[in-house]
């Protein structure tokens, strides 16, 4: 099971990565109109008050910062677009939404804890007659998904012992526990069958 803590860092760091795609991606929008207004012979800000601006404004809190280097690299590839931090996603958000719920679902129902290939049962079934069905790699979006959702996936096992107590003492429940204990009873002679008034 991945840690508490580790789970905690996953979700920083993804929260940094979208701050930091956000950021990449207003400050290609200001140096693209910068260059614009150059070539037009205007005044225009520096790729230097840019980055230091963008920095300050979106990413003073987080350890990466975006460069000159980096602006620079992503305007003159073109990659105005897709100005984002790290390779693209390739799990659907959907897809690992569907997959959590399920598994929310069949710990809170009392089937059980999901095992791994449960899950990749899962993410199978979901994608099966889609688009996608050929293109999905089962095991690598289980990884993924057991990574970056830890903390929603938490083992079933995690639950205290009075939580497992109070769901397991329904009426119903007892019930049947003094009915099946109660053949024992009377055959090792520890109780009576017998009716009792109170």
């Amino acid at each position: 099971m991945v840690s508490k803590e580790r789970a905690i860092a996953s979700k920083r760091k993804r929260e940094e990565d979208s701050v930091y795609n956000t950021a990449l991606a207003a400050a290609m929008k200001r140096f693209s109109v910068a260059k614009e207004m150059q070539l037009a012979n205007k005044a225009f800000e520096s790729c230097r008050y840019i980055v230091s601006d963008i920095n300050i404004t979106y990413l003073s809190n987080y350890e990466h910062k975006i460069t000159r280097t980096t602006l620079q690299r992503y305007y003159k590839k073109g990659w105005g677009n897709k100005a984002r931090k790290g390779p693209p996603s390739k799990i659907s958000r959907v897809l690992i939404e569907a997959t959590v719920l399920h598994v929310g679902m069949k710990q809170v129902s009392g089937t059980g804890e999901a095992k791994a290939k449960d899950i990749m049962a899962i993410i199978s079934a979901a994608v099966k007659n889609t688009k996608h069905q050929d293109s999905v790699n089962v095991k690598y979006a289980y990884e993924r998904i057991r990574l970056n959702e830890a903390e929603r996936m938490q083992n079933s096992s995690v639950r205290g012992v009075e939580d497992i107590r109070c769901q397991w003492t329904t009426y119903e429940k007892l019930n049947q526990w003094f009915d099946d204990a109660k053949p024992v009873l009377l055959k090792y002679k520890f109780a009576e069958d017998r009716k009792v008034w109170i």
